[in-house]
C-alpha cells in the first residue's frame, strides 16, 4: 500500500513539474514577447531598467533592446552577434561560458525537467537566490528570471507575451 502511495506521489510530483515547465515554455518560446531587464545599482541601491522584446525565426533568436539604447543581440547556436544600432558597431560573442550560460539554454530551448538546469533552478520564492542558481517567478502572463552574473550583480529578466 505505502509502495502505490510513494508511486502516486512520484507521478504526481512530476506531472505537476511537467505543467509547470510547459506553461512556462509557451510564453517564454513564443515567437513575440517583451523583455524588461533589470539590473541592481549597488552604488545607489536602485534597479535600472532596459526594454525591448524577443523576435524567434527558424535560424536564431534576436533581441531587441530598445530604451534606453538601441541594441541588438541574434543568438545562434554557436555565436551572439551583438548589434550596438547608437553606434553602428557590431561584434561577435562566441565564448563558451557565454554561449552555454544558464539564461542563453534557457532561452533558446526553454526548461526541460531531465535538463543539467534542474540543479539550479529554484521555483520556490520563499527560496533565496545564491550565486549559481537561477529563480524563477511564473504568472498568468509573465515570467521572471533573476540571477547573478559572473560579476555578482543582480539580474532580473522579466519576459511577457505579446497580445
Amino acid at each position: 500500500m505505502i509502495n502505490k502511495f510513494i508511486l502516486l506521489l512520484a507521478l504526481s510530483i512530476n506531472a505537476y513539474a511537467n505543467d509547470i515547465y510547459s506553461s512556462i515554455n509557451e510564453m517564454l518560446l513564443s515567437k513575440n514577447t517583451a523583455l524588461e531587464h533589470q539590473v541592481y545599482n549597488q552604488i545607489n541601491q536602485n534597479f535600472e531598467s532596459s526594454l525591448g522584446y524577443i523576435n524567434r525565426t527558424a535560424s536564431h533568436i534576436k533581441i531587441v533592446m530598445t530604451d534606453p539604447s538601441n541594441e541588438t543581440y541574434s543568438i545562434y547556436d554557436s555565436y551572439i552577434e551583438y548589434c550596438d544600432m547608437d553606434f553602428n558597431e557590431c561584434s561577435t560573442i562566441n565564448e563558451p561560458q557565454i554561449i552555454n550560460s544558464p539564461f542563453f539554454k534557457i532561452l533558446s530551448s526553454g526548461i526541460k525537467d531531465n535538463d543539467d538546469l534542474d540543479d539550479i533552478l529554484i521555483f520556490n520564492q520563499d527560496e533565496e537566490l545564491g550565486q549559481n542558481t537561477m529563480k524563477i517567478h511564473h504568472q498568468a502572463n509573465l515570467i521572471e528570471l533573476s540571477y547573478y552574473d559572473s560579476l555578482g550583480i543582480l539580474n532580473k529578466i522579466k519576459i511577457s507575451k505579446i497580445q
